[in-house]
């Protein structure tokens, strides 16, 4: 067919055409969709945001709040003057301390350009503009621009901000990647340049290998004696050898592996677990507003737990994990073989280009890590290949067959009863099954296919979405939706153009590369473990080779250069001659790369940047790099041979960094960690010391090992690892940390100062260090060190309860209990079952005179803490003076059951019962006998009790005993200054000599 054909020609347009209005779409969703969390650019003004280190975490819908600010001096006050505005998500703006009401930064449109005039605000001399940012879901984020004469101010790198009270610091560009600096748990990994450095033996044997076996394959397949005895042609059967081999290979791996690796590791563990739990224990599906990841489908999940159910095993076990992890693997391979199948039909009587794909797949290092874990990834990719699979044999098929289309469908629904991204692949299935030509009836055979597969895609898991449709208004649904109540976002949260059109610092420092940029992340996750199968601590994290998984990364670049190239061709060919197939491998991989980028529009996580996301495109991935390595092997014997030597070399260097070592420290070490997570400490003190068995001086092992003896409650071994921690590595802040936690509990205070000082010197980013100096500092009583330690390590961790409390309580002490208040509710929402919070919370809140909450607070705590004779003598206060006097008198009940000569409880204990103007609530000779014992304990010379002594006579109708104590009371108060006892007292005899106890007006107390 020629290039011009009208055919052809419309084809080209309508890509053209899809191209222009996805682009379009897209611009649109950037510029003003305000659920998308991109800051779009305007003007010279940039977005500016706290310079918080990354961490991470998924962070909970909570809001925080930052206030930027600048000053800067006008000579003469302007005549007119413009301040734009807009805020991720809402703010309000301040000019010298005067609120700009006219200009409304609202979270509905928050991508919109507000203005206002601002002239009036501004004065000859020093000025500033403060804005407070507030925002639930990402970090607050200013955009401003305020314009007078022929002057500007922009939002920059001179403004400063402080994010929910932590220091104040020069803000930084949204558009930058963040610093990661020592005490980051980022910190640390590991630079191409020293992995290169440490592995070129390594590499240069890895291609010395790689290059005897490809000229020794070659040479074998093309000898005279390639057609053996039998007449079998080697080079046909050479694809089948070299599935064979990878099929053994990987099964050595996993042997080797499965039983090694932490049970923690995993993208998203818990709450896969969590789901698979749900089953067993209910014997139901759950909702997506059930748990983490209960959005998903339910598939994998019922087939996970129909696996281990018959055992008993929980989830979390772990003989579950390691048979589950079995089965990913078996996915994997099955996967394997799908890919072997279809490659035969994409590129029949074409081994090379099978083996070429073959090696891609087989050796690919996001299929490599992601068969290690408990994940539904592989499997939906499973399906969906399948569907591939059998989609190919019914266009290549002479006839149409109903049965293949009925397949088709059924491989599909359970792809999106697996994971519901597989619906990207649909459209272009269906779009395939509906362009089979060479028939004599197209237009009926397509219609016939297309139905049947539909039907046989609804029938097997239209019954899931529906159900999610009727609970929820719509058939897809995520976690990161606001409506639930563990709605998240992780750093950092928002995106710009400048993280989408960077890329190179994946060939520097690999590992989680995607903060800096989506190409990077992409590049580290498809061509290695960029994000360390789910956890991001450099200490603990799967125990992989990394130097050798970076020089793979460089090596990826020959591979990379044949999936461009492949590309290019596959293109230029489908344009002169386009197919069904080619329609259907080109389409899937676009779709899956675009539904990746869109993902990470809407969920602004740099963990959302995962190539195996597109595992469902393997085989179009790999039938495209086979057509870049055929088209260059073509091109040069030279090219053919680079090409082929790269890509054996690429294919041994993976495999080699993801065999786990057993006689590596590190091995042991992440194990320990991960025990120690799961408070399994005793196997992880194991772990740890055979680690250091093998290197007496790994700092990490080492700490590990103390803080594992400190939780076993092993004290002198405890002070004894953290003692050779500190001698092997002075300067380590880990080694510091510990050590000051082995002072605190021992109560040397001073002491563990010295060294989490030393600690934070070292590590200024460390979140430990501040969070254990603060804790020190107060137990000390030095409020104004604290605060200090509390805001530097929220600039660090602005997310951690502990510190919140800390600083509160801190504030409290030094009389701002408005600021208090303020931390303790963040305390409270960072870690709802923070005890130790409610108590000061509610008197903050009584002492402010907010007694409703106050008293909301006093009940959780006494609920919480029903030992705590404070807060219910507390809580019982709050409650008389909301004039609760029944509740009131059931807490000083409680206060006296716990400490039976309190003064105060029996006092005002007394009081209720002698006065409260309830009737069923008075009792007279109870409220004389906790009177006369509250005046016994004060040698009966406190007027106050006296008063309240006098006031229970009365209701007694003891009025004689009465009249002599109200006497009492009021010369010891009249004695004492006490003018308003002294009074009271006056009025109150001449009730009681008139035979009349006396009530109080309303419900109240004393």
């Amino acid at each position: 067919m020629k290039p011009s054909s009208p055919l052809n020609r419309r084809i080209a347009w309508l890509i053209a055409a899809m191209i222009l209005l996805g682009s379009g779409w897209l611009w649109w969703l950037c510029r003003c969709d305000s659920g998308i969390p991109f800051l779009p650019g305007a003007g010279s003004a940039q977005w500016i945001v706290y310079p918080k280190p990354p961490d991470a975490t998924p962070h909970g819908a909570m809001p925080l709040w930052a206030v930027f600010r600048r000053s800067f001096t006008l000579t003469t006050v302007p005549a007119t003057a413009t301040l734009s505005s807009r805020a991720f998500k809402q703010g309000v703006v301040r000019i010298n301390g005067q609120l700009v009401d006219s200009l409304v930064l609202r979270e509905a449109d928050w991508k919109r350009r507000h203005s206002s005039e601002v002239a009036s605000f501004l004065r000859a001399g020093e000025n500033e503009i403060s804005v407070m940012v507030s925002n639930s879901l990402g970090p607050p984020a200013l955009w401003l621009s305020l314009e007078w004469d022929t002057q500007t101010l922009l939002s920059g790198p001179e403004w400063q901000v402080s994010l929910v009270g932590a220091a104040w610091q020069k803000a930084v560009l949204a558009s930058e990647p963040p610093a990661i600096r020592p005490g980051n748990q980022l910190f640390g990994r590991e630079l191409m340049l020293s992995s290169l450095r440490r592995t070129w033996p390594g590499l240069l044997l890895i291609l010395l290998i790689s290059a005897v076996v490809i000229v020794g394959g070659d040479r074998y397949l093309r000898s005279k004696s390639a057609a053996g005895a039998q007449g079998v042609d080697r080079l046909a059967v050479a694809p089948l050898a070299v599935l064979v081999v990878i099929i053994i290979s990987w099964i050595a791996l996993f042997c080797n592996n499965l039983p090694q690796i932490a049970s923690l590791f995993g993208f998203d563990r818990d709450g896969h677990q969590q789901y698979i739990d749900y089953i067993l224990t209910n014997k139901a599906l759950p909702l997506a507003d059930e748990g983490w990841q209960m959005y998903q489908p339910p598939l994998f999940y019922l087939l996970s737990a129909l696996i281990i159910g018959p055992f008993g095993w929980a989830a979390s076990t772990d003989s579950a994990v390691l048979a589950l992890r079995a089965v990913s693997a078996l996915t994997g391979l099955a996967h394997l073989v799908l890919i072997f199948l279809c490659l035969r039909l994409v590129f029949p009587n074409q081994p090379r280009r099978q083996i070429v794909g073959l090696l891609i797949a087989g050796f690919l290092p996001a299929n490599l890590y992601l068969s290690h874990h408990v994940t539904n990834e592989n499997l939906a990719a499973l399906f969906v290949t399948a569907a591939l699979y059998f989609s190919l044999r019914l266009l290549r098929a002479e006839k149409a067959s109903g049965r293949l289309a009925v397949v088709v469908g059924a491989c599909l629904g359970l792809a999106l009863l697996t994971k519901f991204s597989a619906v990207l692949a649909v459209p272009l299935v269906v779009m395939a099954l509906a362009w089979r030509r060479g028939t004599t009836s197209p237009v009926r055979d397509a219609v016939s296919s297309v139905s049947l597969a539909l039907v046989s895609l609804l029938a097997v898991c239209g019954w899931h979405f529906a159900r999610v449709w009727h609970r929820f208004g719509t058939p897809l649904i995520g976690n990161w939706d606001p409506r639930f109540s563990f709605a998240w976002w992780q750093d950092p949260g928002c995106h710009t153009g400048a993280w989408y059109g960077r890329f190179g610092e994946v060939l520097h420092c690999p590992l989680f590369s995607s903060l800096t940029g989506f190409a990077d992340g992409v590049y580290a996750t498809l061509w290695g473990d960029g994000l360390c199968s789910g956890s991001a601590m450099m200490n603990f994290r799967p125990q992989w080779n990394y130097d050798l998984m970076n020089a793979g990364y460089l090596l990826s670049i020959l591979v990379t250069a044949l999936l461009v190239v492949g590309a290019i061709v596959v293109l230029v060919r489908f344009l002169r001659q386009p197919t069904a197939e080619w329609s259907l491998i080109l389409g899937l991989i676009v779709a899956f790369a675009a539904g990746i980028g869109l993902m990470t529009l809407r969920v602004a996580s740099y963990a959302q940047v995962k190539a195996f996301y597109a595992l469902p495109a393997l085989l179009p991935l790999c039938a495209v790099a086979a057509a870049g390595w055929d088209f260059l092997a073509k091109k040069s014997a030279l090219l053919r041979s680079v090409f082929a030597v790269g890509l054996m070399a690429w294919a041994i260097t993976a495999y080699s960094a993801f065999w786990i070592r057993s006689g590596n420290a590190f091995a042991y070490t992440a194990r320990g960690v991960g025990l120690a997570d799961d408070g399994r400490n005793a196997e992880a003190a194991e772990n740890f010391s055979q680690a250091l068995r093998l290197d007496a001086d790994s700092l990490a092992a080492r700490v590990g090992l103390a803080e594992a003896w400190r939780r076993l409650g092993r004290r002198d071994e405890a002070h004894e690892q953290a003692a050779l921690a500190l001698q092997q590595h002075p300067d380590a802040a880990e080694a510091h940390i510990e050590t000051a936690v082995m002072l605190g509990l021992e109560r040397h205070y001073e002491e563990a100062v010295q060294h989490l000082v030393k600690a934070v010197t070292a590590a200024p980013d460390h979140p430990t260090a501040y969070q254990q100096l603060a804790v020190c500092l107060a137990a000390l009583r030095r409020n104004k060190p604290v605060i200090e330690a509390c805001e530097q390590g929220l600039r660090v961790d602005p997310f951690n309860a502990t510190l919140h409390h800390s600083l509160a309580i801190a504030e409290a002490e030094m009389s701002d209990l408005t600021n208090a208040v303020i931390h303790l509710h963040l305390a409270l929402a960072l870690k709802p079952k923070l005890l130790e919070a409610h108590g000061p919370l509610a008197l903050a809140l009584a002492t402010l005179g907010q007694q409703d909450e106050a008293a909301v607070e006093f009940e959780q705590a006494t609920r919480e803490k029903p030992d705590d004779v404070r807060l219910h003598y507390l809580y019982a206060m709050t409650l008389t003076m909301l004039g609760d006097a029944r509740r009131a008198v059931d807490h000083y009940h409680q206060v006296l059951a716990l400490k039976p000569d309190m003064v105060e409880a029996l006092n005002n204990l007394a009081w209720i019962l002698a006065a409260n103007a309830a009737d069923g609530l008075r009792n007279g000779a109870e409220a004389v006998r906790l009177a006369e014992r509250a005046c016994e304990l004060s040698d009966h010379r406190e007027p106050l009790l006296l008063g309240t002594l006098a006031a229970a006579y009365a209701e007694a109708g003891r009025f004689g005993e009465a009249v002599k104590t109200a006497v009492k009371a009021r010369d010891l108060a009249t004695v004492a200054g006490l003018k308003d006892v002294a009074s009271k007292n006056s009025e109150l005899l001449i009730l009681y000599r008139a035979g009349k106890p006396y009530r109080e007006a309303g419900a109240g107390g004393h």
